[in-house]
């Protein structure tokens, strides 16, 4: 009895139809390592040992004016924000403190007035209380007031007028007419003074000036 012989496939198992082991291909999936750098940021570092040591001292140099550049950099970022900061801070307040200072103004006035009645002498007590727990408040704000008297200073005062005076000497503050307040090493507003001048030279009656001749007679 003859049979036909005839080519079958490899059966199950067979070695060709295993799959490639896994360690081979994460071998061709694995990217290549790239070689480190000796470079940063463009700078070339060089080797301690072998460069020279005036181009060491150079690139020392180098660092530390790139060093000082940065920190004198940041200060002036520092202090322009603190000014803005400052700049804001008085406008957003300066008008709401003058605001008050006129209350305060209103106050020193109706001090003034002269009381008698048991009900004036009542409310001008009241007034005196306000006043003081409302300069307390100022000053817990920085709001100080300018000292009086002294010297005519442009920066604190305003000079709304000028009197003749041989006691007081020129240029001194003879009296107050309106407070001035400072705040936040600033000026929040000029106090309005009187100063004192030097009298005007008078020729005493009857008397004839004298001229550059007479004085050479």
């Amino acid at each position: 009895m003859s049979s036909n012989i005839q080519e079958d496939s490899p059966p199950p198992g067979h070695p060709e139809d295993q799959p490639e082991p896994a360690e081979n291909a994460a071998t061709e999936e694995q990217p290549e390592q790239l070689a480190p750098s000796s470079a940063a940021d463009g700078d070339a570092i060089p080797d301690p040992d072998e460069a020279d040591p005036d181009v060491l001292r150079a690139q020392r140099d180098e660092y530390v004016v790139r060093l000082q550049r940065s920190r004198a950099d940041y200060q002036n970022q520092r202090r322009r924000a603190l000014t803005d900061i400052e700049n804001g801070v008085r406008r957003a307040l300066g008008p709401l403190l003058e605001d008050i200072l006129l209350v305060l103004d209103h106050m020193d006035m109706a001090l003034q007035s002269s009381v008698e009645s048991p009900d004036a002498v009542s409310l001008a007590t009241g007034v005196r209380m306000t006043r003081e727990q409302l300069v307390r408040a100022l000053e817990e704000h920085g709001v100080q007031a300018v000292p009086e008297g002294g010297a005519f200073d442009p920066n604190l005062h305003q000079a709304v007028a000028s009197v003749e005076s041989e006691e007081v000497e020129a240029g001194s503050i003879i009296d107050t007419v309106r407070r001035g307040f400072t705040w936040r090493h600033g000026v929040l507003r000029h106090a309005q003074v009187r100063v004192a001048r030097e009298p005007s030279a008078q020729v005493e009656a009857g008397e004839e000036p004298k001229t550059e001749a007479d004085s050479d007679g």
